[in-house]
């Protein structure tokens, strides 16, 4: 961090973390706002500001893993996103980095949706998927939805919204 500013990797309940440990990235600094406007809840605790982000710090360096609101709830186990999309990327046909893996209850219980857009469709491609995605992370996908280049919401800066996703389907 710059001359003045601190970050801290923290657990979910707001308690710093050892080096190594993946948790939610804290800032705090001078220009660290001090909430937001009419919003009852805020990200900031006694100066710091919880960035949604989730990291490590090793030897020093900052690594950015993912964002805390996209992680995968699955059976009371955390997955990335992240490790799920990419497992599709490889399977012929799938327009690289452009999945959204979501978790969704369904009568109950958590399913692992994963929505893939494909150059071409083939008909064993679904299939090809799920097997990638359980040889890469050992989860098994409820549904696999094969859909048009262009699909799937993104942000401004072209980000696959997954939130967005899941209440979309």
């Amino acid at each position: 961090p710059l001359r003045d500013y601190a970050v801290r990797i923290c657990s979910p309940e707001g308690t710093a973390l050892g080096a190594g440990a993946v948790g939610r990235l804290h800032v705090s600094g001078p220009s660290v706002m001090r909430g937001y406007l009419d919003r009852e809840e805020q990200p900031i605790s006694d100066g710091w500001l919880d960035t949604g982000d989730l990291g490590f710090v090793h030897e020093g360096h900052l690594f950015i893993t993912g964002r805390a609101k996209d992680v995968l709830i699955l059976r009371g186990r955390h997955h990335a996103p992240q490790d799920v999309e990419r497992a599709c990327d490889g399977v012929a046909g799938v327009r690289t980095g452009c999945s959204a893996a979501v978790a969704s209850l369904d009568g109950g219980r958590e399913e692992l949706l994963v929505f893939v857009e494909v150059r071409e469709r083939r008909a064993d491609q679904a299939a090809d998927c799920a097997r990638a995605i359980l040889a890469a992370t050992g989860l098994t996908a409820a549904q696999i939805l094969l859909l048009e280049p262009g699909t799937l919401p993104r942000t401004s800066s072209g980000k696959i919204r997954r939130s967005e996703t899941l209440r979309l389907h």
